[in-house]
């Protein structure tokens, strides 16, 4: 089995447990953090060495390199 590359939706609290639970994974790996604020984002993704960031989750789903997503947004979203 070849690397499974995460993207993640939501850079808020949740989105460290999702990223710590990806790389816990031997084959997980977080690649991408989309969340409305770019600021939140890049701190996300520099956290856990996502290189790709996205303000639309749309945007980020339509990467051919994202294997798989994680949606880490409060439940009312």
């Amino acid at each position: 089995m070849s690397t499974v590359k995460v993207g993640m939706i939501g850079a808020g609290a949740i989105a460290g447990d999702h990223c710590r639970g990806v790389q816990k994974h031997a084959k997980g790996e977080v690649v991408a953090i989309a969340d409305v604020s770019r600021e939140r984002a890049s701190q996300v993704a520099q956290e856990f060495g996502a290189t790709k960031i996205f303000s639309k989750w749309e945007d980020m789903i339509a990467d051919p390199d994202i294997d798989a997503v994680a949606v880490a947004l409060p439940n009312f979203l």
